[in-house]
């Protein structure tokens, strides 16, 4: 498979590759091959959603909303753990 790019493109990716330390063909090849992968994981994870609200499994605005500020109690507890 071939993948053309502009020179501009070229310029930008061979500048991204030396800051991460791989050549250019590595890093094209790393993140396409990291994009099938997300959106595989994601295909997947919709299938699940819609199969949960196939079984009517459905989470309510409100115990979304206390799940996430939850998540942000946590989080700020455990920055503060670290310093």
């Amino acid at each position: 498979m071939e993948v053309h790019f502009t020179p501009e493109q070229e310029a930008q990716l061979s500048r991204i590759a030396t800051h991460a330390g791989m050549g250019t063909e590595h890093l094209v090849k790393d993140a396409a091959l990291r994009l099938v992968d997300e959106k595989q994981l994601f295909s997947a994870a919709v299938r699940e959603g819609i199969a949960q609200a196939d079984r009517g499994e459905l989470n309510t605005a409100t115990s979304v909303i206390a799940h996430r500020r939850q998540n942000v109690v946590s989080w700020k507890h455990e920055t503060t753990d670290h310093c």
